[in-house]
């Protein structure tokens, strides 16, 4: 994204909007619902600095540069400070960002989508959010109908495989999002195909960062295998770690690793999907998978970060992110289906209820 010239921009221009925040260049003020949040001129001008290239790496070497004299001595000391007063100011984490992510030893990256705001931001009541959010689920519903009406692939015909994707687990808060939405994801693809039953994601989500034996949580659903999985990051890289479960004796069917970065995701969730469909069927040579087109990685991103914000109760954020998702790439809200869409919008009336997430 090239740099913002603001002796170019009208007024209206020079406030840039992401969730709940709006930041007017011209005044040099931060907002949240239209209220004034206090902040600082290191963190104001650190936050101008990510919002111009929202989405990509902005390393720490540009923002000494830009940010701090060349004779500065503690520079590491003065970017984490500066790092942590605009986390605060935007209520983000940095083990679970919504807007801010970490990248050790390169950089930071603004996450959260942000555009230009053409009228000064005023409080929206619940009703609005509703409206996106039935908006939202119009969009992918009417997405699903165009591709449920394409030529489909032969689907086998044999005995129903009942199964359940267990709530991957991970070491670290900052992939949360990931782990969950990996979950997710797999269970509605794995629910396209005829042959298997799968367990629905409210049901097995209940078994989150719960100790639990497979093979009970296998019984008490009634399926015969469980689909379990560790997330991590390592050097920059997410390392998948999947197995199948057979419910009866607790043996491993079948396990294998995968390592993705943050543009392969969509291309290593494809693999997991094809790597236990094929092993399902493997005895039956007829069968024949439907194959899912390539999906824009960024897109992915979003989605999943957008899926988790709704169910944490940031509403605004969420759906934001996963509308981005949706016109970034369409044919990916073609295949997160009615029910998918059903699931955002019921996280967002829990967001207004005050009803509990799961």
């Amino acid at each position: 994204m090239e740099r913002i010239d603001e002796k170019r921009l009208s007024a209206a221009d020079q406030r840039l909007s992401f969730g709940v925040f709006e930041l007017d260049l011209r005044t040099a003020e931060l907002r949240r619902d239209g209220n004034r949040v206090k902040l600082q001129e290191q963190p104001f001008r650190l936050l101008e600095c990510l919002l111009e290239r929202a989405g990509d790496v902005v390393t720490r070497e540009e923002l000494r540069a830009r940010l701090w004299p060349a004779d500065y001595v503690d520079f590491d000391h003065g970017i984490n400070v500066a790092v942590r007063k605009l986390r605060e100011a935007l209520d983000d984490s940095a083990e679970t960002p919504r807007f801010i992510e970490t990248l050790a030893r390169r950089g930071y990256r603004f996450i959260a989508p942000v555009t230009r705001a053409t009228a000064p931001q005023r409080r929206r009541g619940t009703r609005s959010w509703r409206v996106i959010a039935a908006g939202m689920l119009l969009v992918a519903a009417a997405a699903a109908a165009w591709w449920s009406v394409r030529p489909q692939k032969k689907t086998w015909a044999g005995k129903t495989y009942a199964v359940a994707v267990l709530p991957f687990t991970n070491d670290d808060r900052g992939v949360e999002y990931l782990s969950d939405g990996l979950t997710e994801i797999l269970i509605d693809t794995l629910s396209r195909f005829s042959g298997i039953r799968v367990m629905a994601r409210d049901v097995v989500f209940r078994y989150k960062e719960k100790e639990i034996d497979v093979r009970d949580a296998g019984r008490a659903l009634h399926v015969s295998a469980v689909i379990a999985g560790h997330v991590r990051r390592e050097n920059g890289r997410y390392v998948v770690h999947v197995e199948l479960i057979d419910v009866r004796d607790g043996a491993q069917m079948w396990g294998d690793q995968f390592t993705a970065t943050a543009t392969t995701l969509p291309t290593v969730q494809a693999q997991i999907a094809d790597a236990l469909s094929d092993h399902l069927w493997q005895r039956d040579k007829k069968w024949q998978r439907p194959r899912d087109l390539p999906v824009d990685a960024r897109a992915f991103e979003l989605y999943l970060r957008g899926r988790d914000a709704l169910h944490r109760g940031h509403l605004r954020e969420g759906a934001a992110a996963i509308v981005h998702a949706f016109m970034r790439e369409p044919k990916f809200a073609a295949r997160k289906s009615a029910a998918a869409a059903g699931r955002v919008l019921s996280a967002a009336n829990r967001a207004f209820s005050g009803e509990p997430r799961t």
